[in-house]
């Protein structure tokens, strides 16, 4: 592959000019794309708990305010580091607006001001969703690439326990 020309942007499913790999082009390629449908996902994530961090309203208001910060800037955490393995693998990462809202499987928040208890409860199943799926891609990535897996393995356990911290919002002890 040449080099694109000067101005010229490379395409989003175009590999970056070659230089060396320790991975075959083909298996980066395969990683790649899980990894960019893992960065739609995280990136619908942080736009939809945002949403409801703006329109919440009710009891445990501030708590759920704070925690739904702390939830997105994990989120951003993550979002940089998936992206960067894109990179790292040759390719480049497609966070457009447009790209994401194409590419994420996440159902639209509700829109205006939205109940505490309805907020943490479709939250709570959007990270569901997400950490169901992102499981799912760990075999391709332990057999393709064990430092992607790794990565994706990461980010599985600290959101799976904001999951859980959010969920336990909904839970009244008997």
């Amino acid at each position: 592959m040449t080099a694109p020309e000067e101005g010229k942007a490379v395409q989003n499913n175009e590999a970056l000019p070659e230089t060396e790999y320790s991975l075959p082009s083909e298996v980066r390629a395969v990683v790649r794309n899980d990894l960019q449908a893992l960065l739609s996902e995280l990136l619908m994530l942080a736009a939809q708990m945002k949403q409801g961090h703006w329109n919440l309203r009710g009891g445990q208001f501030h708590s759920i305010h704070l925690q739904l910060d702390d939830i997105v800037a994990s989120l951003r955490t993550h979002v940089d580091e998936v992206a960067e393995r894109i990179s790292t693998l040759g390719f480049t990462a497609d966070g457009r607006i447009g790209a994401t809202h194409e590419n994420s499987t996440i159902a639209e928040f509700p829109g205006g001001l939205v109940p505490v208890n309805e907020t943490v409860g479709v939250l709570s199943t959007h990270l569901n969703r997400f950490n169901r799926d992102a499981r799912q891609r760990l075999n391709t990535l332990g057999d393709s690439d064990p430092i992607s897996e790794d990565l994706v393995i990461g980010v599985i356990a600290e959101l799976e326990k904001h999951q859980w911290m959010l969920r336990s919002q909904l839970r009244q002890v008997k």
